[in-house]
């Protein structure tokens, strides 16, 4: 294993150890809280880190690289509405629900599906050649959790005693939400299609990921 690599995984091992010392402790409500804001911007600020490094590495005008630069562009707008969330929260004492830290959750949703998408067309997926069970499945997921997530995450988001701007986001993330959907099940088919290949690990890792986001929502 290289020096690069072993950095890498001793950096991740070392947030997440923090992560979980952070919630499994008590240092009381004033502590915790600003751990829980400094958790929160650390982990977009490591992954632009990471971002950059894989552009600077992969070029930003060929196919690769330009998917790189949405998926930098996505997390930066997550970063910042991060940072702005924990300042009207733990800096302001003010519920930050509609921000403008909202407006910037949102705006990133479009630009993981256009780095997907970019990703998706430069590795050429022959989806007729891909084992016909797998691509039922696959389709049968995806209605369920559709049809489940648009239901509970924009039909019933909509409240009449919310504000405008409220259900405006309230309803953006659910179709957010569904964009994840999508693309989380076509990475199930980029994983299937290059379980023997060197972009396994981190195409499963970021399926994985999109996994743990819509959990959390």
């Amino acid at each position: 294993m290289n020096k690069s690599r072993t950095n890498f995984i001793s950096l991740i091992v070392t947030f997440y150890t923090f992560v979980l010392v952070f919630y499994f402790s008590d240092f009381g409500a004033a502590y915790n809280a600003a751990l829980r804001s400094l958790v929160y911007v650390l982990a977009p600020v490591l992954s632009l880190i990471f971002c950059l490094l894989a552009i600077k590495a992969n070029g930003y005008k060929n196919p690769h690289g330009r998917a790189l630069v949405f998926f930098f562009a996505a997390i930066l707008c997550w970063g910042i509405g991060e940072f702005l969330w924990s300042y009207y929260d733990f800096v302001l004492g003010i519920d930050p629900f509609p921000t403008i830290a909202d407006l910037f959750y949102v705006i990133a949703y479009p630009f993981f599906f256009l780095g997907f998408i970019q990703e998706f067309g430069f590795r050429d997926l022959k989806f007729a050649k891909m084992d016909k069970v797998l691509l039922f499945f696959t389709a049968l997921i995806f209605l369920f959790a559709f049809v489940g997530e648009f239901y509970f995450g924009v039909y019933l988001a909509y409240s009449g005693e919310a504000s405008l701007y409220e259900n405006i986001f309230s309803i953006a993330y659910g179709v957010g939400d569904l964009i994840i959907i999508g693309t989380a099940l076509l990475l199930i088919l980029v994983v299937w299609e290059f379980r023997h290949g060197k972009v396994f690990i981190p195409w499963a890792l970021f399926f994985l990921a999109l996994v743990m986001v819509l959990l959390a929502d």
